[in-house]
């Protein structure tokens, strides 16, 4: 006898749980929307695309042309000749630092 009383409080609350929780799972309304490929997401909008090309914070934008072999390009933009004492006639743009180094040397 307690046991049927005891089901009678806890199943409405199971019943309204399990329902919430269906309701939950497959609505849009969801609280976690996944973006599933080939939907449309209506809410969802992408900035305008632009002409100019984003630059993350500290970096430099693209340079328009490079600079010759045996120079570098500093922070500031301009070419600079590479100090590779011989060893290698190319280097890091922004550091200068030496690449393909010959006779056994780094940077």
């Amino acid at each position: 006898m307690a046991l049927s009383s005891a089901w009678r409080s806890v199943l409405p609350l199971w019943l309204l749980w399990s329902a919430a929780c269906s309701r939950a799972a497959s609505g849009d309304d969801n609280a976690f929307p996944f973006d599933i490929e080939g939907s449309s997401a209506v809410g969802r909008q992408d900035p305008p695309e632009t002409s100019e090309p984003r630059v993350a914070l500290g970096r430099l934008p693209p340079a328009a042309e490079k600079c010759n072999a045996g120079f570098f390009r500093t922070l500031s933009g301009e070419c600079v000749p590479c100090d590779c004492n011989g060893n290698s006639n190319e280097c890091l743009d922004g550091s200068g630092f030496c690449v393909h180094c010959q006779r056994n040397t780094t940077g």
